[in-house]
C-alpha cells in the first residue's frame, strides 16, 4: 500500500509540473532597427510613421525616396497557443533606385514582445540590393538567417522558448527570403511559435528520490 501510495505521489507531482501551460497574452509588439552595416551607413535614417519603425538609407539618383525596410507589429495581438504559429508583425521594403556604393547589406531588428513583462529578440536580416541596368530591373530580396536558434525567455518563473519561423502571408507557406519588386512598397508578414520548457522529469524524480530516501533515514533514526 505505501508503494502504490508514493508510486501516486510521483505521478501527480509529475503531472503538475510538465503539464501543459496555458496560452500566453501578447499584449503589443514593437519594433527597432540598429546596426546597419554597408557602405551607405553614413545615409541611414530612423523615421516611425505611426505605428511603423523604419530604417531608410541611399541616395538617390533623382532626388527621390530612399530604400529602406519597415516593421509594424501586429495590430491586434493573438493569445498565443503554445506550439502554433503566430503572426508577430508585417515587414515592409521600399524598393527604389540608388546609387550602388550606398546601400546596406544587413540590419538587425529589435522584437519586443509585452506578455507580463516585455521579452526582446534580436534578428538580423540580410539585404540584396540588385542591381539596375537600362530597362532591366531585378527584384530585391531580404533574406531571413540561414540559422536562427531558439531563444529562451522567462515569464512568472516559467522557461519558454521562441523561435521565429520565416516570411509569408500565412504560417502554411513560409519562405527564409522576401522578394521585392522594384519601384514601391512591398510587403510580407513575419511569424513565430512559442512553446513551453517542462522540468525534467528525472530532476523531479530525483528531487522525490531524496526525499523518500531522507523519510526512510528518519524512521530508521
Amino acid at each position: 500500500m505505501k508503494k502504490f501510495t508514493i508510486c501516486m505521489i510521483i505521478c501527480l507531482l509529475l503531472l503538475s509540473v510538465n503539464h501543459v501551460k496555458a496560452d500566453l497574452m501578447l499584449t503589443a509588439v514593437d519594433g527597432d532597427w540598429s546596426n546597419p552595416v554597408g557602405p551607405g551607413v553614413s545615409t541611414v535614417l530612423y523615421p516611425s510613421v505611426g505605428s511603423q519603425d523604419q530604417i531608410r538609407w541611399g541616395n538617390h539618383p533623382f532626388g527621390g525616396e530612399q530604400s529602406g525596410l519597415g516593421f509594424t507589429g501586429a495590430a491586434t495581438p493573438p493569445a498565443i497557443v503554445l506550439g502554433d504559429a503566430f503572426e508577430i508583425g508585417q515587414l515592409a521594403h521600399f524598393n527604389y533606385p540608388i546609387y550602388s556604393d550606398s546601400v546596406i547589406v544587413s540590419a538587425d531588428l529589435t522584437i519586443n514582445l509585452t506578455f507580463s513583462t516585455t521579452q526582446s529578440f534580436l534578428l538580423t536580416l540580410g539585404i540584396n540590393e540588385t542591381p539596375n541596368e537600362g530597362t532591366s530591373s531585378w527584384d530585391d530580396i531580404i533574406s531571413f538567417p540561414s540559422s536562427y536558434p531558439e531563444q529562451t525567455f522567462d515569464i512568472s518563473g516559467d522557461l519558454y522558448t521562441l523561435q521565429l519561423l520565416g516570411f509569408g502571408s500565412n504560417a502554411g507557406s513560409l519562405l527564409s527570403g522576401f522578394s521585392s519588386p522594384e519601384g514601391g512598397t512591398n510587403s510580407t508578414l513575419l511569424w513565430g511559435k512559442i512553446e513551453h520548457v517542462p522540468v525534467p522529469g528525472a530532476v523531479l524524480l530525483g528531487i522525490i528520490g531524496l526525499s523518500v530516501a531522507g523519510i526512510k533515514l528518519r524512521k530508521h533514526a
